[in-house]
Protein backbone atom coordinates (compact mmCIF):
# COMPACT_ATOMS: atom_id res chain seq x y z
CA UNK A 1 0.00 0.00 0.00
CA UNK A 2 2.94 2.31 -0.07
CA UNK A 3 3.32 2.93 -3.65
CA UNK A 4 -0.69 4.49 -3.10
CA UNK A 5 -0.30 8.61 -2.87
CA UNK A 6 -1.18 9.74 0.62
CA UNK A 7 -4.12 12.09 -0.98
CA UNK A 8 -5.90 9.01 -2.18
CA UNK A 9 -5.61 7.42 1.12
CA UNK A 10 -6.84 10.28 2.89
CA UNK A 11 -10.10 10.57 1.04
CA UNK A 12 -10.27 6.81 1.12
CA UNK A 13 -10.63 7.67 5.07
CA UNK A 14 -13.11 9.86 4.83
CA UNK A 15 -15.16 8.20 2.32
CA UNK A 16 -14.47 5.07 5.69
CA UNK A 17 -15.53 7.39 7.78
CA UNK A 18 -18.26 8.63 6.04
CA UNK A 19 -17.39 12.28 6.72
CA UNK A 20 -18.10 12.87 2.77
CA UNK A 21 -21.88 12.00 3.93
CA UNK A 22 -21.93 13.80 6.74
CA UNK A 23 -20.81 17.07 5.32
CA UNK A 24 -23.64 16.83 2.36
CA UNK A 25 -25.95 16.12 5.07
CA UNK A 26 -24.88 18.74 7.35
CA UNK A 27 -24.65 21.24 4.39
CA UNK A 28 -28.35 20.20 3.22
CA UNK A 29 -30.05 20.69 6.55
CA UNK A 30 -28.52 23.98 7.28
CA UNK A 31 -29.23 25.47 3.76
CA UNK A 32 -33.02 24.40 4.56
CA UNK A 33 -33.16 25.54 8.12
CA UNK A 34 -31.51 28.89 7.20
CA UNK A 35 -34.02 29.48 4.11
CA UNK A 36 -36.95 28.81 6.88
CA UNK A 37 -35.37 31.18 9.53
CA UNK A 38 -35.29 33.36 6.76
CA UNK A 39 -39.00 33.24 6.11
CA UNK A 40 -40.22 32.82 9.86
CA UNK A 41 -37.84 34.83 12.19
CA UNK A 42 -39.33 38.26 10.85
CA UNK A 43 -43.37 37.40 11.18
CA UNK A 44 -42.07 35.97 14.46
CA UNK A 45 -40.74 39.03 15.40
CA UNK A 46 -37.20 37.85 16.34
CA UNK A 47 -34.08 40.23 16.12
CA UNK A 48 -31.69 40.80 12.60
CA UNK A 49 -28.60 39.53 15.68
CA UNK A 50 -30.85 35.88 16.14
CA UNK A 51 -30.49 35.55 12.45
CA UNK A 52 -26.71 36.70 12.64
CA UNK A 53 -26.43 33.93 15.17
CA UNK A 54 -28.08 31.09 13.00
CA UNK A 55 -25.59 31.84 10.65
CA UNK A 56 -22.88 31.67 12.86
CA UNK A 57 -23.62 29.08 14.38
CA UNK A 58 -24.74 26.95 11.19
CA UNK A 59 -21.02 27.91 9.73
CA UNK A 60 -18.85 27.26 12.78
CA UNK A 61 -21.10 23.84 13.42
CA UNK A 62 -19.86 22.29 9.80
CA UNK A 63 -15.99 21.72 11.33
CA UNK A 64 -17.41 20.64 14.55
CA UNK A 65 -19.57 17.95 12.44
CA UNK A 66 -16.66 16.72 10.34
CA UNK A 67 -14.54 16.58 13.42
CA UNK A 68 -17.27 14.19 15.23
CA UNK A 69 -17.78 12.49 11.99
CA UNK A 70 -14.14 11.72 11.72
CA UNK A 71 -13.40 10.20 15.63
CA UNK A 72 -16.64 8.73 15.84
CA UNK A 73 -19.34 5.75 14.30
CA UNK A 74 -22.88 5.37 15.21
CA UNK A 75 -23.13 1.66 15.57
CA UNK A 76 -26.33 -0.58 16.57
CA UNK A 77 -24.25 -0.76 19.90
CA UNK A 78 -24.35 3.09 19.58
CA UNK A 79 -21.43 6.03 19.05
CA UNK A 80 -18.01 4.56 19.75
CA UNK A 81 -14.41 5.76 18.90
CA UNK A 82 -13.58 5.11 14.71
CA UNK A 83 -11.30 2.03 14.90
CA UNK A 84 -8.59 1.60 12.52
CA UNK A 85 -8.79 0.89 9.19
CA UNK A 86 -8.85 -3.23 8.26
CA UNK A 87 -6.22 -4.28 6.34
CA UNK A 88 -6.75 -3.75 2.69
CA UNK A 89 -10.16 -1.72 3.85
CA UNK A 90 -8.74 1.23 2.13
CA UNK A 91 -6.90 -0.33 -0.95
CA UNK A 92 -10.35 -1.73 -1.52
CA UNK A 93 -12.21 1.66 -1.35
CA UNK A 94 -9.43 3.17 -3.77
CA UNK A 95 -9.52 0.27 -6.27
CA UNK A 96 -13.38 0.99 -6.61
CA UNK A 97 -14.30 1.98 -9.91
CA UNK A 98 -14.92 6.37 -9.67
CA UNK A 99 -18.64 5.60 -10.10
CA UNK A 100 -18.43 4.40 -6.38
CA UNK A 101 -15.94 6.58 -5.30
CA UNK A 102 -16.85 9.90 -6.41
CA UNK A 103 -20.85 10.36 -5.72
CA UNK A 104 -20.20 10.66 -2.25
CA UNK A 105 -17.47 13.59 -3.01
CA UNK A 106 -19.75 15.40 -4.90
CA UNK A 107 -22.62 15.08 -2.55
CA UNK A 108 -20.23 16.56 0.41
CA UNK A 109 -19.23 19.34 -1.93
CA UNK A 110 -22.93 19.87 -3.55
CA UNK A 111 -23.87 20.31 0.32
CA UNK A 112 -20.87 22.17 1.92
CA UNK A 113 -21.78 24.98 -1.01
CA UNK A 114 -25.89 25.06 -0.50
CA UNK A 115 -25.09 25.88 3.26
CA UNK A 116 -22.26 28.54 2.25
CA UNK A 117 -25.18 29.92 -0.46
CA UNK A 118 -27.78 29.80 2.34
CA UNK A 119 -25.60 31.50 4.64
CA UNK A 120 -24.44 34.42 2.19
CA UNK A 121 -28.02 35.05 0.80
CA UNK A 122 -29.49 35.06 4.33
CA UNK A 123 -26.73 37.12 5.68
CA UNK A 124 -27.20 39.80 2.36
CA UNK A 125 -30.98 39.36 2.96
CA UNK A 126 -30.76 40.44 6.48
CA UNK A 127 -28.05 43.37 5.55
CA UNK A 128 -30.52 44.89 3.01
CA UNK A 129 -33.73 44.64 5.68
CA UNK A 130 -31.67 46.52 8.78
CA UNK A 131 -30.11 49.02 5.79
CA UNK A 132 -33.98 49.97 4.84
CA UNK A 133 -34.55 49.26 8.50
CA UNK A 134 -32.14 52.59 9.97
CA UNK A 135 -32.77 54.16 6.55
CA UNK A 136 -36.69 54.41 7.01
CA UNK A 137 -37.40 53.31 3.56
CA UNK A 138 -39.37 50.70 2.50
CA UNK A 139 -37.82 46.98 1.23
Amino acid sequence: MSEIPGYQKFFAELKRRKVFRVMAVYGTVAFILLQLADIAFEPLGLPGSAMTFLVVLALFGLPIAVVLAWAFEVTPEGVRKTEDAAPGELTEIIAAPASARWPAGVLAVVGVAALIWGAWFVGKQAGVTEASETSGTPD
